[in-house]
């Protein structure tokens, strides 16, 4: 019994992969995030390193659904774009500071909870680098 080959430039698990977009900024919320199963209208989200990437698209995703979204981020032009792109602060209330600078959360808490009230939703986007051993950290 003759084996068969598999087709020139074909194998079993390969997949046909769907071009990518000119810019992680030309794609939409709507088209790469599914509507979120739950109202979240009206809801305060505190969202870290909301200027870029996945924190940026939550940004978007949540003012979509309707959300105040609360961004922080190091970059105070960033967070004025995302701002100005969202519909300016009644929808997003930007603060900046640094997640690894302890006393700089202390006083983004106490400005957060003055200005808007205890947020309803946090995204913890933001982080900082350990040089250590994963169960060290």
């Amino acid at each position: 019994m003759a084996r068969r080959r598999p087709r020139r430039g074909s194998s079993p698990g390969r997949r046909e992969s769907k071009p990518a977009s000119s810019s992680s900024a030309d794609s939409t919320v709507s088209t790469r995030i599914k509507r979120m199963g739950i109202d979240i209208s009206g809801r305060r989200v505190l969202i870290t390193g909301a200027s870029w990437g996945i924190g940026r698209a939550a940004a978007q995703a949540f003012v979509a659904e309707g959300s105040v979204v609360i961004a922080v981020a190091r970059s105070r032009d960033r967070l004025e774009a995302l701002a100005a792109e969202l519909g300016g602060p009644a929808r997003v209330a930007t603060f900046v500071a640094d997640v690894a600078d302890g006393p700089a959360m202390e006083a983004l808490a106490r400005a957060v909870i003055a200005g808007h009230g205890v947020p309803d939703v946090i995204i913890a986007n933001a982080g900082l680098g350990l040089d250590a051993r994963f169960e060290s950290t």
